[in-house]
């Protein structure tokens, strides 16, 4: 069953490449190819397992697929003012240059904040008797935020709002080094600063235990490599071989790197290789199977599990105890004598919410929205290559792709803390774009004004 699932699959994928203007970046494509990669794995390990997909398993990845990609090619038919047409591209080499300065200043920025925030995680791991090591801290800290309603860490509000600038620079630096990668005429003044800032927004994001803010900064890098190189050719020109050498490289690199990484935040030590890329890439469909099969539990009301950020937040303004309860279902499968996890890929979520219905009008919903930003992202408003559209894609490109991991767009994308990072986006382009100082003069230069949205039927 699992192999007819990934000769499907393959075929939903190759759909998506072609309604998709065979783009690699477009959210169709990205979301359907992690599922192939998925199934493979569970396949590889499916003896191991003693793994049976069953039908209504199978139908949940098939269908739920085929909604996403229903969703995209729907979205791809609204266009946003004229200048979002295709056949209008703008060139990458038009570039906005950032003074040093800036680079400098928030390179400041983020090596304030997050070695405070590791200051005080230290003093909260200690003071719970926890080793006096960084490693072991970050994991208490993790495991008390993600696992458990304890009281944890209250930051600063001035420390809280420079680690979201600090996270969102991350993604502004993604996009401007893939800008100088692409481009052929490197801003090589401001390379290395850019290098620096990248690397750091990278280290950064394990700064709280896990390593999902350092993956959404990669992830973004690749995203934004892949747009701009289809702005430069209009894919035109194939991408040459020692670039995708270069790529292959580098995921081979992330996947070394983030098994080594495992004891730097303070968990076990990896000695069996296989398992554990199995339990990351592969163990979500064999988890979604025994949760369909074995009586799963629902949510007590619409959104409980998909946006549980959003409903705890409104528990804690008006004051609702239950609301905040959305933790339902099972905590963790075991398979061989081991355990592979507590994630069953986003349709869990959807499932749980909506009931079998929500595998068809969750990721159509969600397959829009990733379009309308992609279409963005593609094609600026302006002339420039590097704008806020093409930077939110980015940002929110880690949540399609591991929709074969968890829901992503319910906890990171629909959240209160989105729409923060969204402003701070603004401002910050604003900073980096518009603002400059000369002499003892402060001058800001007129911005861009944004397109109508209309729909093309």
């Amino acid at each position: 069953m699992l192999v007819i699932l990934i000769l499907v699959l393959l075929v939903i994928l190759w759909v998506a490449y072609n309604i998709s203007h065979k783009e690699l970046s477009a959210p169709a494509f990205i979301f359907v190819a992690p599922f192939i990669l998925m199934c493979a794995i569970a396949l590889a390990f499916s003896n191991m397992w003693d793994f049976e997909l069953h039908w209504n398993t199978f139908l949940v990845i098939f269908i739920g697929n085929i909604a996403f990609v229903l969703g995209c090619a729907f979205g791809d038919r609204i266009a946003i003012g004229k200048t979002f047409h295709y056949g209008t591209y703008c060139t990458a080499e038009n570039v906005r240059v950032v003074k040093s300065w800036k680079y400098i200043l928030l390179l400041l920025l983020q090596v304030v904040c997050y070695s405070v925030k590791l200051m005080y995680i230290m003093r909260f791991g200690t003071s719970h008797g926890v080793a006096n090591t960084i490693s072991v801290c970050l994991v208490y800290y993790n495991n008390t935020v993600k696992f458990t309603t304890n009281e944890t860490i209250s930051f600063p509000s001035w420390l809280s709002l420079g680690l979201d600038i600090s996270t969102v620079f991350g993604f502004v630096c993604a996009c401007f080094l893939a800008q100088q990668l692409v481009l052929r005429k490197k801003e090589k003044k401001n390379l290395i600063l850019l290098l620096v800032n990248f690397v750091l927004a990278i280290v950064g994001g394990v700064t709280s235990g896990g390593r999902g803010g350092s993956v959404q900064v990669i992830i973004a890098f690749i995203m934004a490599y892949l747009v701009l190189y289809q702005r430069k050719f209009e894919w035109k020109k194939s991408i040459p071989f020692k670039t995708i050498l270069f790529v292959v490289i580098a995921c081979v690199g992330i996947v070394a790197l983030f098994c080594a990484s495992v004891t730097w935040v303070g968990r076990y030590e990896v000695h069996l290789f296989g398992r554990y890329i199995a339990n990351y890439c592969g163990a979500q469909i064999f988890n979604l199977n025994y949760w369909l099969n074995n009586n799963p539990e629902f949510s007590r009301f619409f959104g409980q599990q998909t946006f549980y950020p959003i409903i705890e937040k409104f528990a804690s303004i008006l004051g609702i105890s239950e609301w905040a309860d959305y933790h339902v279902g099972v905590d963790s499968v075991y398979a061989a004598g081991y355990s592979t996890g507590n994630v069953f890929t986003t349709f869990y979520s959807y499932i749980m919410d909506c009931g079998y219905v929500g595998i068809v009008i969750m990721p159509i919903i969600f397959g829009i929205f990733s379009q309308m930003v992609y279409k963005f992202a593609r094609k600026s408003p302006s002339k420039y290559p590097i704008n806020a559209g093409m930077i939110f894609y980015c940002m929110i490109a880690y949540s399609i792709v591991f929709s074969f991991f968890g829901d992503k767009f319910g906890s990171l994308v629909f959240t209160f803390n989105m729409m923060k990072r969204i402003i701070i986006l603004i401002v910050l382009s604003f900073f980096l774009y518009y603002f400059d100082i000369r002499g003892l003069k402060i001058v800001i230069r007129k911005s861009d004004v944004l397109s109508r949205i209309r729909i093309k039927m």
